[in-house]
């Protein structure tokens, strides 16, 4: 089956091969499907789109709608996609993750990788509110958020069934280890936007990304989201297995479960909502944790939230590397996250925990 690598090529014929072959369909075929672009300005490794699809001969289990997720055709950005090898990692949660997981996660129709795209057929839950990483989250949905991740790695906290995992890498070092190279154009462009002893948590990071690293891989080990963001958050009816929806697996790791917490909180919580209650997330999240009967300690969790606000700094001027050039929704999203990255690592006075300070 070929795969596309444009939407122009997901036919009525190709989504018809594509759901008979999983036994969604079985006698009937796909002859009408009508499109529409998602997240414009929002995905950075991947288009998505949503697909209705119209049948000869309807059938209860085939879907009426669905989304299409493809990779990017070309740049810097698609080039980072198959650095960090995003769609494979996807494709593998979306086989071996979902049938382990205490949580509700997006039902996959059909993955392929291939050259020179790959491919998602997803669950369309367009039915659920999207957040929105600009406009930020409120604190409250933060809470719930990391009560949710919580849950989640609980569950593969230190364990066999995260061993199992042997294809999700156990680092994103694509997204610090050049720190040092990017720090000195990133504070020329935000010295007078970002307070100045915000930017010293920056300052301070300067040739620690090997310590970093190591002082990372030596944390217990959980299934980490990695870009757990608002644009990545779906809200749907309260009360229900989607009152929260997280998309967008394609940097997962086995790693330090609260580089999770530091991310949610130091890219996309609003600011003045987040002064002064950062512990009050994390004691969320640890809770969730603790019901798995993890043996890890407040202490510990504390020293862990610093070490990925640390890291979320690298992430932010990462991020910037690579999409500061750009206008609109995307330029306005960059500047958010890293003026709400370097307050956040500020205000819990995660440069305590560099080598020096210790």
């Amino acid at each position: 089956m070929k795969i596309p690598s444009k939407m122009e090529e997901v036919t009525p014929a190709w989504l018809t091969q594509v759901l008979a072959q999983e036994e969604h369909i079985i006698n009937s075929k796909v002859v009408r499907i009508k499109t529409r672009p998602l997240g414009a300005g929002i995905g950075f490794l991947s288009t998505i789109t949503h697909v209705l699809l119209e049948y000869d001969h309807p059938e209860p289990t085939g879907p009426t709608s669905l989304v299409v997720k493809l990779q990017l055709s070309s740049g810097a950005l698609r080039e980072l996609s198959e650095d960090v090898h995003a769609f494979e990692r996807e494709i593998r949660f979306y086989r071996d993750v979902p049938p382990l997981a205490p949580i509700r996660l997006p039902r996959c129709y059909f993955a392929a990788i291939g050259s020179p795209s790959s491919v998602l057929v997803m669950e369309d839950l367009t039915f659920a509110t999207p957040c929105d990483q600009v406009k930020g989250l409120h604190a409250a949905e933060v809470i719930q958020i990391a009560r949710l991740i919580g849950r989640l790695q609980g569950k593969f906290w230190n364990n066999d069934t995260l061993a199992s995992l042997t294809w999700m890498p156990t680092t994103n070092r694509q997204f610090w280890v050049n720190f040092d190279s990017l720090w000195d154009r990133f504070l020329q462009d935000f010295d007078g936007s970002i307070e100045s002893s915000a930017l010293q948590v920056g300052e301070r990071l300067r040739g620690q990304s090997e310590w970093l690293e190591n002082e990372t891989d030596r944390r217990p080990r959980t299934l980490v989201h990695s870009d757990l963001k608002a644009d990545n958050i779906l809200l749907g009816p309260s009360g229900t297995p989607e009152s929260i929806l997280i998309l967008d697996w394609q940097l997962a790791i086995r790693s330090m479960g609260a580089f999770d917490v530091a991310r949610l909180m130091g890219g996309s919580e609003l600011p003045n909502e987040r002064h002064n209650h950062q512990l009050d997330v994390l004691r969320a999240w640890y809770e969730e944790v603790r019901q798995s009967d993890v043996d890890y300690g407040w202490e510990e969790a504390i020293y862990d939230l610093r070490l990925g606000g640390l890291q979320m700094v690298c992430w932010a001027v990462q991020f910037y590397a690579c999409v500061g050039d750009l206008e609109g929704r995307p330029r306005e999203l960059v500047t958010r996250v890293c003026e709400r990255a370097f307050d956040s690592a500020m205000e819990m006075d995660a440069v305590s925990i560099l080598p020096q300070q210790r």
